[in-house]
Parts: structure tokens; C-alpha cells; sequence
């Protein structure tokens, strides 16, 4: 089985509904943020998702959430410059159960589990890479950064006990605009609290 997962196709632009085209995140944002969430509401062609939460995505950027009527989750990897660098609907898990064997044979990360979900992401990737950057995503599990050796990015989302949400090449922004995200230079942060919300990896029911 090839395990490189690839769980997101480019989606256009489409016109927004006004409630979403007016959504605002609860409890207030930043305009950095907001800018970020308003990217990734003109990047969405369904106006089924709902606006859940943001967070940073570790690496300069921003990780916003959104839940469809049935608690499914899509994650969307945004700039405050208008980037949309990935818009991934996550699934319960793409390795269907096969993650902690996975992590056992790399190491299970002496039961860290920001290690283990980094193991985890490392162990999928196939190509050779190293990690970027580790942030809690704020749904109960960890977003991981690679940079790939032969060059680019994968956004990984897992949890220490060896689920697999997304795994994602990052590279050229989706929405074209390329407006000076940060996101193509790194800068590696120690993992921060994730913000309260509704939703989470634990209490829902994913599509796959």
C-alpha cells in the first residue's frame, strides 16, 4: 500500500452564502486571524461547514477549522495574506488502525505524545523528512510539520495513539494568490495550549 495519503483535492473558488461570508470565530480574533478564515471561506465551495475555531498552525500561519451538519471536520491551512495552503476534510483515520504498529517500529516516543504523533507522521512518510514543527491543533490531537528531503512540505495531523486525521503536501498556495505567506519559512515553536471548542477528534463522527 502506498502511504503516501493524499486526502484533499484543489477545490475553486465559488461564491460564498452571506452567513458564512459573515462568519466570525467565537470569543473574538485577531485581524490576522480573521483575514485567514475570511481566505479560507472564499476558498469553500460548500455552504454546509459551519466556522468551529482557529489556531496557529505552528509555522507562522493559521489552522481553521469548520464542522459540517454531521460534526465532520475540515481543517484549512491559511495565511493572513490570503494564502490557502491546504483545505483537508479529515477522516477517523486514514491508516484504519494500523498507526501504533507503525510507531513501534520507529519508537513509541518514551510515551511523549507529542513524539508518538511525530513518529507516527514520520513513519508514513516515505521520501525521507525531518520535522519542521509540532503545535497541538486544537481538537485533541497534534499537527505535525515535515520538511520533505527532496524538498516542500507535508502538513500531518495525528494523535499519540497512532490515528492519522490528514496527511498533506504543502507547496504552491491553492487559491493561487501566493500573497508572502510565512508559511514557506518555518520557524519551529514548542506546542502552546489549543483554544476551547465544541468539536474534537475524540467525540466525533469523521467521513472517510
Amino acid at each position: 500500500m502506498n502511504t503516501r495519503i493524499i486526502t484533499a483535492a484543489a477545490l475553486l473558488a465559488a461564491a460564498l452564502t452571506p452567513s458564512l461570508a459573515s462568519a466570525e470565530i467565537r470569543g473574538g480574533t485577531s485581524q490576522n486571524q480573521q483575514a485567514a478564515v475570511d481566505a479560507c471561506l472564499a476558498f469553500n465551495d460548500d455552504g454546509a461547514l459551519e466556522l468551529d475555531k482557529v489556531t496557529s498552525d505552528g509555522m507562522g500561519d493559521y489552522l481553521v477549522w469548520f464542522a459540517d451538519a454531521d460534526d465532520n471536520l475540515t481543517a484549512c491551512n491559511a495565511s493572513a495574506k490570503g494564502d490557502v495552503y491546504a483545505f483537508v476534510a479529515e477522516s477517523a483515520d486514514l491508516l484504519d488502525g494500523d498507526g501504533p504498529a507503525m510507531i513501534h517500529l520507529v519508537g513509541t516516543g518514551g510515551g511523549n505524545p507529542i513524539k508518538a504523533a511525530e513518529k507516527l507522521c514520520l513513519a508514513v512518510e516515505e521520501d525521507g523528512a525531518a520535522v519542521a514543527a509540532t503545535i497541538k491543533d486544537g481538537m485533541g490531537g497534534y499537527l505535525v510539520w515535515l520538511t520533505l528531503d527532496a524538498g516542500g512540505y507535508v502538513m500531518c495531523n495525528a494523535s499519540p495513539d497512532g490515528k492519522l486525521f490528514a496527511f498533506e503536501d504543502v507547496d504552491m498556495p491553492l487559491n493561487g494568490t501566493d500573497a508572502g505567506s510565512t508559511a514557506e519559512t518555518p520557524a519551529i515553536q514548542h506546542p502552546v495550549p489549543a483554544p476551547t471548542g465544541s468539536h474534537g477528534h475524540g467525540n466525533n463522527q469523521f467521513g472517510s
